[in-house]
């Protein structure tokens, strides 16, 4: 619809001295992102092109029109460009093992992420509360966790690596993880976060269950990556469990929530040393997606997730509905 609208047409003429252009831009990059969070939740490709002109989206601030939100905006259009460079770079092949000679290129792609967090921190400053502050922290975290996942395709193979190929993938290896944890500790830390969970777009909830497979696997796998703490991912993952518990009541029984959260608690049952006695007694047999927390038939879903889409996930309360990404109340 975007495109026979040619809303697309005017991204040539940033910045914009027409306010038409200016609207018909940013009602572009607003689908741009929307496709992209909707790709994320069902594992298909974006419609949405990546034209040229998206490579320096920052021109469409020098706009007389633009308002602070637009640096929001526009980081968000920032950010899920890294992440569809990623996708061009490593592709959808989860079978292929990425080789020592892709190590640059994670490298500098991890370093994008990074850059991305601390300029739209010193872009916004002046509007970075706390709810901004963790969301931002939030999306590095995924990215950098979709990238440096790519490390552990070929899995199945790891084992029989060369001494080097093992060492030079170990560290991106340790990475993933260490993005996992920070994507589930900044939701268990992360007070805003925390309070408004539900309210959240379901793409995140999709990376959060993704971070939390991710530990699980890593946890049971031998030999484990070096640097690996098993007690930390395994006290932080009954954490969330408490976390999800926590806002299951106020949601929608139709949310993604609340499968991520039956899957996990059974999953953490199963294999967590900890603190198993408080969990909530869950009906596997109770509409329980028992593909959520596998990693077969990846295909083209490069997070083996079934998310459901946002549809029907609040309760019927007016207040809960109206969040932007960084959790302002959108126009």
């Amino acid at each position: 619809m975007a495109a026979d609208l040619n809303l697309h047409r005017c991204i040539t003429k940033m910045p914009h001295t027409k306010r038409e252009c200016y609207e018909r831009t940013r009602l572009y990059f607003l689908v741009y992102i929307c496709d992209q969070h909707c790709s994320l939740i069902y594992g298909r490709p974006p419609i949405t092109r990546e034209y040229r002109s998206l490579e320096s989206p920052k021109a469409f601030l020098q706009s007389r029109f633009c308002t602070p939100e637009d640096v929001k905006l526009i980081g968000q259009v920032d950010v899920w460009s890294i992440s569809n460079r990623v996708f061009d770079i490593f592709g959808a092949d989860t079978d292929a093992s990425i080789t020592t000679q892709r190590a640059a290129a994670l490298e500098s792609l991890g370093a994008a992420y990074d850059k991305w967090r601390g300029d739209l921190r010193d872009s916004i400053s002046d509007d970075l509360d706390d709810l901004t502050r963790e969301m931002i922290d939030l999306y590095a975290h995924c990215g950098k966790l979709y990238l440096f996942s790519h490390t552990f395709r070929g899995s199945s193979q790891r084992q029989t690596r060369s001494l080097a190929t093992s060492k030079g993938m170990e560290k991106f290896e340790r990475r993933a993880l260490e993005s996992a944890l920070s994507i589930v500790q900044g939701v268990i830390w992360g007070s805003e976060t925390r309070q408004r969970l539900e309210h959240l777009p379901s793409s995140f909830v999709t990376m959060i269950a993704f971070a939390s497979v991710s530990l699980i696997k890593a946890s049971g796998q031998e030999p484990t990556v070096r640097g690996f703490d098993k007690n930390e991912a395994f006290q932080s993952l009954n954490e969330l469990v408490k976390v999800f518990r926590a806002c299951s009541a106020r949601v929608h029984t139709q949310h993604p929530l609340l499968s991520v959260a039956k899957s996990l608690e059974i999953a953490m049952k199963k294999c967590c040393p900890v603190d198993v006695d408080h969990f909530h007694s869950w009906d596997t047999a109770d509409d329980l997606d028992s593909t959520l927390f596998a990693f077969n038939g990846v295909g083209n879903d490069p997070f083996a997730l079934n998310c459901p889409g946002d549809h029907d996930n609040f309760l019927p309360n007016p207040n809960d509905f109206g969040f932007d990404f960084f959790g302002h109340t959108s126009p």
